[in-house]
């Protein structure tokens, strides 16, 4: 469980962008607990560029979608059935 609370944290952009070579890396403590080495470094943003590659792939995909779902099937037609026209009987005021 441990091990994908973890994962799921590193793997956020957030967390990527902050892997600057040289950074002082912080333990669970919060106490300095090494350097990010310039293969984090790099690892990082290799895997920030997919994280933003596939968001923008994504991105673009639902724009199809929707553009291509609002050409193929064209607006809905609410057909409206009028009753007859009401008629005012004066005859009916008369009586009264």
């Amino acid at each position: 469980m441990l091990k994908v609370a973890l994962a799921a944290y590193t793997g956020r952009v957030m967390y990527l962008r902050g892997l600057v070579a040289g950074a002082a890396r912080i333990d669970l403590d919060g106490n300095p607990a090494g350097e990010v080495s310039a293969r984090d470094t790099e690892y990082a943003t290799v895997k920030l560029d997919e994280i933003l590659a596939a968001r923008e792939a994504r991105k673009a995909a639902a724009v199809a979608t929707k553009g291509a779902a609002q050409v193929a099937a064209p607006p809905a037609v609410t057909v409206l059935r009028l009753k007859k026209k009401p008629v005012l009987q004066l005859a009916a005021f008369r009586q009264q």
